[in-house]
């Protein structure tokens, strides 16, 4: 792990630092390997946070994919 990504981690403010050198799961199928969500929240990450994020990844994907559209139509003109 890099200084860059330790001080990511680091400086996130609920972060917690064991989980950073966690082990990876073993490779039994009847151990799932998720992130621990409270029950009282889990609501409503599936309903807003999950989709907001899922909605800015897109975005990205889409601006990206039209950077390089514009760039190559630059490059070929």
């Amino acid at each position: 792990m890099d200084i860059k990504t330790l001080n990511t981690l680091l400086s996130s403010p609920s972060y917690r630092l064991p989980a950073a050198w966690r082990p990876p799961p073993a490779d039994s199928t009847d151990l799932l390997y998720e992130p621990f969500v409270s029950p009282t929240t889990k609501s409503l990450i599936e309903e807003y946070t999950l989709p907001s994020l899922k909605a800015t990844l897109d975005e990205l994907v889409t601006l990206g994919l039209s950077t390089c559209l514009i760039f190559f139509t630059f490059i070929k003109g």
